[in-house]
């Protein structure tokens, strides 16, 4: 049977109840303490001290009174007889004044004397030695016609003042004495006795204030802290087991998974407790093992087919159903030049933008139209200032998640390997064909020339004429022609290291002999630099470039595009008109120069491997933005800048751009070759 004595309902009611009745001690004894001051404060108020004190004053004033009536009676006796001098000599008159006035004024006593101490008059009922006791100070105030007034004892008031008699050569003075009512005085007394009681009580208990003050607030907190204790310790009773719920349930949430509490509680509402936590800490082991099993199993699958994806040359990326990037392996981010520091996986816009519109296709799509389809594109992007080709499959997984799968495939080498070998095949079909009849018309218009030369001088010379055009125009195919060979002919680069500042100086020499007309500049920020390259191709790279520079010049110059186009006796060779300001800039840098009027997306991730080569001219720049391809050669073939293009292709880390410059004055080429670190020289 359950024995709810000890349970934790009961202890808390017990607590409660001791609180309560501490709680009403405390404000019991609070709250007489504060009535207690309150009242003792009261009856030192300001009110009570006032009545007390006006009761002292209105004694005072009854003593001032009197004192105030003793001096007009002495000024009344004063007056009396200095009105009548002769007064002085005549005892008996002068006595029987004293004693009507001492009768009608209630005076005690009146003497008349003189200031050797001689009695002169007194009252009948005047003691004639009083004026004995009469301090000499007391006569001295007395000069000036002031009366000296005094207490001579507890009951008796007597007034002290001086009479000019012009009969008597001494001085002679007159006291005056009344006594006081006994039963005044002792109410007076008494007024004063308790004044002063009061006065010196009150001046105490302000002293005493603050120490009462600090006695009770002592006695408050100890009293207080005494209660906290009981508390804590009857609390101590059933926290405890609490304490050790919430501490094993922290220690289970940093991981120590298992942990249990004893269930050896008196409480029973505890010992249910502990035994309910107890077996959700197992079940929570027992989850943990199996999720770890079901981890690790997972992690194994992962890595086996991450392992895959490593291995494979296609590139994967897998998207959730969010658009957001879950798995992507390493020769995605190769083909796409994803950047682990400035894109985001979470946004696939940043480091893949082509992919949007075709996944925007996609989600357009129905999952039933879609999930057994598999999506084919070709796209072409640009990294690296390189154009990319990609062949793109898109699939959906069959998941919860509804998740695609983007496979890329790098075609670029493939696709411009077969437009390569499509070039060369047209270039041997055509070269072929062309070829075989040239020689055959070039001698037949020889011998045309040696046996049907008219003899006629005019005649001959415009017979001349039209021969030597032939001739010229034969001579330009087989230039088409050789150019045609040269290019199905390239023979693979044949890498090794180079001394690029002596290519450029030797090519530059070599085209200044050609195009005298024309400055070179050679802008050089390195001292001596190596690069890896195929010295006698990246020299026609060179020749080909500055040659098509001249070429722009030539015709921006003189603008005779549309006639020289009519006039095939135009031969840039011969510089057969004048050019002003013609000027040609190379410049080497291990910087990206951009001096054009476009900005490329991609040069943030060009490093210091590259050596940047960049030729300019102000030819009057490009009719439109060149895409690849690009020539402004007046004649010719066309195909220079195709096999510029074809060569750098072979050097695996260049690249090849031609835009307009920023002022459009002009066009500038731009390749990059891979620097030689341990022969390089800055």
């Amino acid at each position: 049977m359950i024995n709810y004595s000890n349970s934790l309902k009961n202890k808390l009611n017990l607590l409660i109840i001791f609180t309560a009745i501490i709680i009403s001690v405390f404000v019991t004894a609070f709250l007489s303490s504060l009535y207690y001051y309150s009242g003792i404060e009261r009856l030192f108020s300001e009110e009570v001290r006032n009545k007390i004190e006006e009761t002292n004053t209105i004694a005072n004033l009854y003593l001032e009174e009197h004192i105030n009536s003793i001096k007009v009676d002495s000024l009344v006796i004063q007056g009396t007889i200095e009105r009548s001098p002769d007064l002085i000599n005549n005892y008996e008159k002068l006595k029987k004044i004293l004693d009507e006035i001492s009768q009608n004024r209630a005076l005690s006593e009146i003497v008349i004397f003189s200031s050797d101490r001689k009695n002169i008059a007194t009252s009948s009922y005047s003691l004639a030695f009083l004026f004995d006791r009469v301090p000499e100070e007391y006569l001295d105030k007395t000069e000036g016609q002031k009366i000296h007034v005094y207490r001579n004892g507890e009951d008796k008031v007597q007034a002290l003042s001086r009479i000019y008699s012009p009969l008597s050569d001494k001085k002679i003075y007159l006291l005056v004495g009344r006594y006081l009512d006994e039963s005044i005085m002792n109410k007076i007394r008494d007024s004063n006795t308790s004044t002063n009681l009061y006065s010196t009580t009150e001046k105490k208990l302000r002293v005493l204030k603050k120490p009462i003050i600090s006695i009770f607030a002592i006695g408050y907190i100890i009293f207080f802290f005494i209660i906290i204790l009981i508390a804590r310790r009857i609390s101590h009773l059933f926290i405890i087991p609490i304490q050790n719920l919430v501490s094993t349930a922290s220690r289970i949430k940093d991981g120590e998974y298992g942990l249990i509490v004893p269930e050896e509680q008196k409480e029973i509402e505890i010992m249910q407790l502990s035994n309910a936590f107890n077996q959700m800490s197992i079940s929570i082991a027992n989850r943990k093992k199996e999720l770890e099993l079901a981890l690790d199993l997972l992690d194994q699958r992962n890595n086996f087919i991450e392992s895959i994806l490593e291995e494979i040359t296609i590139g994967v990326i897998v998207f959730d159903s969010q658009k957001n990037v879950i798995l992507i392996n390493d020769t995605a981010k190769k083909i796409l030049d994803f950047n682990e520091k400035k894109d985001n996986l979470n946004n696939y816009k940043s480091f893949f933008p082509e992919l949007e519109n075709i996944i925007d296709d996609i989600t357009n799509l129905s999952i039933k139209n879609f999930n057994n389809n598999t999506i084919v594109r070709k796209i072409r992007i640009i990294r690296k200032l390189e154009y990319i080709e990609i062949l793109i499959h898109i699939r959906l997984i069959p998941d919860n998640q509804h998740s695609i799968i983007v496979t890329l495939d790098n075609i670029t080498k493939i696709s411009a390997a077969e437009r390569l070998r499509a070039w060369a095949d047209v270039a041997q079909k055509v070269t072929h064909e062309i070829k075989n009849p040239l020689t055959p018309i070039q001698l037949a218009v020889e011998r045309l020339e040696k046996k049907f030369s008219p003899e006629d001088r005019q005649d001959r010379n415009q017979f001349l004429r039209y021969t030597q055009i032939i001739l010229e125009r034969v001579s330009d195919i087989q230039s088409l022609i050789k150019e045609f060979i040269t290019f199905s002919r390239i023979a693979p680069s044949r890498i090794e290291s180079c001394n690029i500042i002596e290519i450029i100086n030797n090519v530059i020499l070599l085209e200044q002999n050609s195009n005298k007309n024309i400055k070179y500049e050679f802008d050089n920020r390195i001292a001596n630099c190596y690069v890896l390259c195929d010295r006698m191709q990246i020299t026609q790279v060179l020749i080909n470039i500055l040659k098509n520079a001249a070429e722009a010049i030539y015709f921006n110059q003189n603008n005779l595009y549309k006639s020289l186009s009519k006039d095939k006796e135009y031969s840039t060779v011969n510089n057969n008109y004048t050019i002003n300001n013609g000027l040609i800039s190379i410049s080497l840098s291990y910087e990206y120069l951009d001096n054009c009027d476009y900005k490329n997306n991609y040069l943030d991730d060009i490093t210091n491997d590259l050596v940047f080569i960049s030729i300019q001219d102000n030819g009057g720049g490009l009719k439109s933005e060149p895409i690849e391809g690009i020539s402004t050669k007046i004649d010719g073939s066309g195909i220079g800048l195709a096999i510029v293009k074809k060569i750098l292709q072979g050097h695996e880390e260049s690249m090849f751009e031609i835009k307009n410059t920023k002022d459009n004055s002009g066009s500038v080429a731009i390749f990059a070759l891979k620097k030689v670190k341990s022969n390089m020289k800055s």
